[in-house]
This record gives structure tokens, sequence and C-alpha cells, in this order.
């Protein structure tokens, strides 16, 4: 990958603004795979898709994803990673896992009762009393907010690292991967049957790489899997699993 800075710099009343231009090294006979313009830059606000709850991220790093043969020809269409942060925590994230912040408001809140008038005026339901459709969603939304309330904590959230349990390997044999996404099981309660036999939580898991190693070719495609909480264990604590009393 070639990092070239060709526009000229451009001057603003705060800081001094310059941009990088990335150009990648395309096989001369390349024809099946492409280099697509990543869908977020430095400094865009964003948030993890299916998390609760949303929390704002700003993009601080990419990195461009590629696998080639000896050759330079691409084994597989490349993609971007960016790394987010929000000042206490920071993760690496795929493209199709981050969506671009907005600030939620009273207009797209379903305690809200829009009057329709030029003024953005209607009623807020919730706290029983006037409101704006431009009025920000607030903490007290969210502490108030029964649906939100009513979801149980789930034990491993997105960006964990955990290992799927192998009851006939041993636990530095069992396979890495990332929590990409969590499900609450909302069929638990149907039946005695349900709530006895399946799990609360699902979790999507994508394969992991430490970002030091060339990520395998299944991670490159972006494969993952649904697993259920009692298949999994922190990385952390796979040494204290035992799958006898499991399985």
């Amino acid at each position: 990958m070639t990092y070239i800075a060709e526009k000229p710099v451009t001057e603003t009343k705060e800081r001094q603004l310059i941009t990088i231009e990335f150009a990648p090294d395309i096989h001369p006979s390349e024809t099946e795979y492409q280099y697509e313009h990543p869908q977020f830059v430095f400094g865009d606000r964003v948030i993890i898709i299916n998390t609760y709850p949303e929390l704002e991220f700003t993009v601080c790093a990419l990195e461009l994803i590629e696998s080639k043969t000896p050759s330079g020809r691409l084994l597989n269409q490349p993609y971007w990673k960016y790394k987010i942060s929000n000042g206490k925590v920071s993760f690496w994230k795929d493209e199709s896992a981050l969506t671009r912040y907005t600030q939620k408001t009273c207009l797209t809140c379903s305690e809200f009762n829009n009057y329709q008038d030029n003024y953005g005026r209607g009623w807020c339901r919730q706290f029983d009393h006037p409101a704006k459709t431009h009025h920000k969603k607030t903490n007290d939304c969210i502490v108030n907010g029964a649906l939100e309330l009513d979801l149980p904590h789930a034990e491993y959230q997105v960006g964990n690292i955990v290992k799927i349990i192998d009851p006939d390997e041993n636990y530095t044999e069992w396979a890495i991967f990332e929590v990409i996404e969590c499900m609450h099981n909302r069929y638990l309660y149907r039946s005695t049957e349900t709530y006895l036999h399946q799990p609360e939580w699902y979790y999507r898991l994508s394969s992991y790489t430490d970002g030091n190693t060339m990520p395998s070719i299944d991670f490159a495609l972006d494969k993952s899997l649904w697993v259920a909480e009692n298949e999994i264990c922190s990385f952390d604590m796979a040494h204290n699993v035992c799958t006898d009393d499991i399985f």
C-alpha cells in the first residue's frame, strides 16, 4: 500500500487540515476484485450496530485488509477495518459492524406526540410535559424507557474475545472469536420447555485476529456464526471450564 499526499494543504481558522490519499498497488492483470472507498474516515462519529446502550465512538484509524498470492494477485475482496474509540475503550471493527452516529431527538421517539405545526411542538407521553422535535434524547429518557430496561444484562458484549468450548480438545486448542452482535432469546419464556432447554442469549462471532498477524481467508471473507451462550467462554477464563460438567 502506498500513501500519497497529493492535495494542497488547506488552512482553517482553527487548525491545519492535511488530506492523505491511498493508492493501492494493483496487479496489472487484476480483474476480479477492486478496492472500495472507505465508508468512514478519520473523525467520523459512529456506533456499533445492534448493541445497547448505544455508545458513540470516533474513528481514529483505518486499515486496509487484503490477502494476496506471491505474485501480487488478490485472493479475495479487500475491505476496511476501523479503530474506534470513545476515550475510555477502543476496538477494531469491520465496516459492516458500524453505522454512522445520529443524534436521537424527540422526533424519532415513540413516546413523542408530534403536533405537526410549524414550531416543532409536541407532547412527551413518557414525562407528561411539552416537548419539541429538536430536543435531544437524554440519559433520563434511557433510564425511564421501559422497553430498554426489560432486557437483562448479557454476559458478553460486542468486542469481547471468547473461545468456543470443544470437549474433545484441550482448552488451548479452542478456536478464538470476537463477539460482533448480541441477541436476546425473546422466546425463552414462551413455555416451560423453552425456559429449561434454550439459552437466554445468542452471540454472533467472527474469527479473531490480534492485528499483528495476517487474517485467514475465512476472516477476510467476513464469515461469522451464531452460537448459544453456553457454547462459549471468556478467552481469559477458558482454563477454568470443566467440560465434564457441561457435557
